[in-house]
């Protein structure tokens, strides 16, 4: 993902300086969906897998009409489905939450019509929280760190008149730092990132 990391860095500071050059309309937005986490390694696990799982978060910002600038809030929570130790896999319990503070630019094309595309990119950080992960009865992982994290998506917003909104949108999550300390002090790496499938309502004041 380091090329999807540079190009969103890249489209960042190529966009363009008129979208952001309207009075801003302060808004709050809601949003929530599906989280599929992508399977990785975490210390001796040579393969966690997680379920499909959930999240939900909220947003306030500001609308510039084209661009957008956001300070978002958001959970997410996956069970642990199966793990692989030594070669060997179990059946997994337990579960990775996370909660992200990020900050977000926005940047919505030009469309005379209702239903407006967006493309999305933000930076921030995230606690995430591996939570009583075993391999069967054994318990392999416990612990929680914070990290640093972006995130880059795109949807659609549909207009309901001059202050509702609704949208459908894509999004890519992944932390940037992958070291973390467990509770006695050894450190371990787990790169944990996901895609997302999400709707959202934003209201403008």
């Amino acid at each position: 993902m380091r090329c999807f990391w540079l190009l969103a860095v890249l489209c960042l500071f190529l966009l363009p300086v008129q979208a952001f050059a309207d009075s801003p309309r302060i808004y709050v937005s809601l949003s929530g969906g599906g989280v599929y986490p992508i399977d990785n390694e975490a210390g001796l696990i040579d393969n966690l897998e997680l379920d499909s799982g959930g999240g939900f978060g909220g947003a306030v910002g500001l609308d510039y009409g084209q661009g957008r600038l956001e300070l978002e809030g958001f959970y997410r929570k996956s069970d642990v489905d199966e793990v692989e130790l030594l070669g060997v896999d179990y059946n997994g319990n337990g579960e990775v939450k996370s909660f992200a503070m990020i900050a977000n630019v926005i940047y919505t094309a030009d469309n005379p019509t209702i239903f407006h595309p967006f493309f999305l990119f933000g930076v921030g950080g995230a606690t995430i929280d591996l939570s009583k992960i075993a391999a069967g009865d054994i318990e392999v992982v416990d612990a929680d760190d914070f990290q640093f994290a972006y995130q880059g998506g795109a949807g659609v917003e549909m207009l309901l008149g001059e202050s509702f909104r609704v949208g459908v949108e894509y999004r890519y999550f992944q932390i940037i730092n992958e070291q973390f300390k467990d509770g006695a002090g050894n450190k371990f790496d787990y790169g944990y990132r996901a895609h997302n499938a999400l709707v959202s309502a934003r209201l403008l004041f």
